[in-house]
């Protein structure tokens, strides 16, 4: 099982409203049933940290892994655009999540056969 978190460099008071009605139609997704803007440090430590890009500087995170898909902020866009962009992010999460299964099937393949497996599935992506 994989912990996936969401967090930003800014305090915010609510997630993007345009974000969450898109997600909702589009979707049916409220993200504002299960999701608040959180800072990075309000997240646990993670294997893998994945940045949006959105023109902002990101910190460095301790972390096996790290990408940064340097994806434009939606915010202010047309709705065309911002689902444009959702459209983006979700080919690259379905991307990463089909990377992860195959390394995950790898080093457990060869866990099996003796070698030394460094997954650990209590942590986030």
């Amino acid at each position: 099982m994989c912990y996936i978190y969401s967090a930003g460099t800014e305090t915010l008071d609510r997630i993007n409203p345009d974000a969450v009605r898109l997600m909702k139609k589009h979707y049916g997704i409220d993200m504002e049933e299960t999701q608040r803007p959180k800072l990075l440090n309000e997240i646990p430590p993670t294997d893998y940290v994945i940045m949006m890009g959105c023109n902002v500087e990101c910190p460095l995170l301790p972390c096996k892994y790290q990408e940064n898909w340097g994806i434009d902020d939606p915010a202010g866009k047309s709705d065309k655009d911002f689902l444009k962009i959702i459209s983006r992010i979700e080919g690259k999460v379905l991307e990463l999540k089909r990377e992860l299964s195959q390394d995950i099937s790898y080093r457990f393949h060869r866990s099996a056969r003796g070698a030394q497996a460094g997954v650990d599935t209590r942590r986030g992506l």
